[in-house]
């Protein structure tokens, strides 16, 4: 019996039909779509497809879609190339205190070199505190970022919203959304100006995403070259990654999100049932369908997460691109949560293919390792 995967906000298996993909392309068309043969000209198109295939599922149309290396790479493409766009490093930027490190840290690069940045303060939602992005938007503002589902906790930002409040009040300001662990999930916003997601978050493969962009944006982006992707991210394309990440969007369930929201609120009531714990984020039906992050009160997260695998069943302490940090997590520090809720911190993450038999498995190898944990038989 192999491992029950429940760390699926982290990255997710490829699914059959991406892993096929990108065989195909890899061993049949495997041609550069630039070169001016009929073979090139066929991969060609099956680009432009895919595109117009992951634009619609962004609601939007392909003219406006880059593909980019991955979420990290989006982010950074959006907030960096908007400040790229001006012949020095000036304006106010705007982010929250519970972003992801690939958010932040553009937003230090960008004050360290000379840019104003504001960073919103949290609550123990994971919201941003009330009145807070109100006085942030006092004074112009070049670019806010926030994202769409908090990787951690599974808040959720109605970015809409707020991107509808800032183009009211400063019409030239730029909204970017990571919508990584949001696509496919919650219906992607129209208003906002960048969007960004993954591909591998969502049963595709590593190392291709994509970057929406709005009508009328123009900025230089980061990556000079051959002028692929518009000039914005040159270099011969991941044709296939591309490809892979088209068939995964082409898989993903379309009733998925509310099964993963049934079972992880089975998955809740489960867990609850061991005493000392706590939901670390937004209320259970108000997060995002697939994650459940949870203190664990009297147990160090990094000792449960390593009792739950000798149990077969693997999760997470929070962002893989920030887990090897000391201190707990740095989100959860935002949100000013109690020290135990923080040091004994796990994420369950679920994707379309957790089934009732995994909860049920997992929901025992929590109790059994909680109980070991603090002492019991």
């Amino acid at each position: 019996m192999g491992f029950i995967y429940l760390d699926n906000a982290a990255t997710t298996p490829m699914c059959r039909a991406a892993a096929e993909a990108a065989r195909d392309y890899e061993s049949q068309l495997f041609y550069n779509p630039s070169a001016l043969y009929a073979p090139a000209a066929q991969a060609a198109a099956a680009l432009e497809g895919a595109r117009r295939c992951i634009a619609a599922s962004l609601h939007t149309t392909a003219d406006k879609l880059i593909f980019t290396g991955g979420g990290t790479e989006s982010n950074a493409l959006a907030i960096i190339g908007t400040a790229n766009r001006r012949s020095q490093f000036t304006g106010r930027y705007i982010t929250t205190a519970a972003e992801h490190p690939s958010v932040l840290e553009a937003f230090m690069y960008l004050k360290k070199r000379g840019c104003e940045v504001i960073v919103l303060p949290v609550d123990k939602s994971g919201a941003i505190i009330e009145g807070a992005l109100e006085q942030a938007l006092e004074k112009e503002v070049t670019l806010i970022s926030i994202q769409h589902v908090n990787s951690e906790t599974g808040a959720i930002h109605d970015v809409g919203k707020i991107a509808r409040r800032v183009h009211t009040l400063w019409p030239r300001a730029k909204v970017h959304a990571d919508g990584v662990q949001a696509y496919l999930r919650l219906p992607a916003p129209n208003e906002v100006d960048f969007y960004s997601v993954s591909a591998h978050k969502v049963h595709g493969p590593k190392g291709v995403g994509a970057l929406k962009i709005s009508q009328g944006t123009q900025f230089p982006g980061m990556r000079p070259g051959g002028g692929q992707e518009k000039g914005l991210r040159s270099g011969t394309e991941n044709m296939l990654g591309i490809m892979g990440m088209e068939a995964a969007v082409r898989d993903f369930p379309g009733d998925a999100p509310a099964r993963m929201q049934g079972l992880k609120q089975t998955l809740w009531q489960n867990i609850s049932q061991a005493g000392g714990v706590c939901i670390n984020g937004p209320a259970l039906e108000d997060g995002a369908p697939h994650v459940l992050n949870i203190g664990v009160e009297g147990v160090r997260a990094e000792v449960l997460l390593h009792a739950m695998e000798e149990r077969g069943v693997l999760i997470g302490t929070g962002s893989a691109c920030s887990s090897r940090k000391q201190g707990g997590s740095a989100v959860l520090r935002a949100m000013g949560l109690e020290t135990w809720a923080i040091l004994g911190a796990v994420r369950f993450s679920l994707s379309p293919y957790t089934g009732a038999e995994d909860i049920a498995r997992a929901s025992q190898a929590f109790m059994d390792s909680v109980r070991v944990l603090r002492g019991g038989k």
